[in-house]
């Protein structure tokens, strides 16, 4: 059996927040978490496959909306989130920096703890119900958010001679797209054969 923790930093304008899920502040390698935080969950992804969408949520509970003033200025913004565990083997353990940790308390440090993401904000919305109130919910970008960008490269000697200086481009023109398209007529490229 086990039992775990979250450590949650976020860096916002250069101001680290940094929170936790234990009942109590704590203090992790010398830096003091939150347990104030009005926190009420944190989503890991649940992946289906290796390409999945699916992102790391953390969702706050903010009745008095105090979070939409630094709404805009989170996305973007550095995140990690930590997994920490207890120790519930029943006696008294050593944690890999030696301390002593007594049956049932938090095993406080960056060394035992797994870094479960560690990424960056990519959505912050409210979600408003009846049921739950207000609920800011953070969504970081996921593992494999990039993987549907499209990035266009045109192949044409105008568009090279853009990226190329002119100082450099005078002394040794680039050729590489010069002999692309040769009129209407398709090519085949055997592409690495000899």
């Amino acid at each position: 059996m086990y039992s775990g923790f979250f450590l949650i930093d976020m860096n916002v304008r250069n101001t680290i927040l940094r929170y936790t899920t234990l009942p109590f502040d704590a203090v992790v390698s010398g830096v003091t978490y939150s347990a104030d935080n009005s926190l009420a969950g944190v989503d890991p992804p649940k992946l289906s496959s290796n390409t999945d969408r699916e992102a790391f949520k953390i969702k706050f509970a903010d009745p008095l909306m105090s979070y939409s003033g630094l709404a805009d200025e989170m996305i973007g913004s550095r995140v990690t989130v930590r997994g920490g565990f207890y120790n519930t083997s029943g006696g008294t353990i050593i944690d890999s920096t030696g301390t002593e940790v007594l049956a049932n308390n938090p095993i406080l440090n960056y060394t035992d703890c797994i870094v479960l993401y560690k990424g960056f904000i990519d959505i912050v919305r409210y979600n408003i119900s009846e049921e739950d109130g207000a609920i800011f919910e953070i969504e970081c970008a996921s593992p494999m958010a990039s993987l549907d960008a499209l990035n266009s490269f045109y192949t044409t000697q105008n568009s090279i001679r853009q990226r190329i200086p002119a100082a450099q481009w005078s002394t040794a023109p680039d050729t590489c797209f010069d002999n692309v398209a040769l009129g209407g007529k398709s090519q085949e490229v055997l592409w690495g054969k000899i």
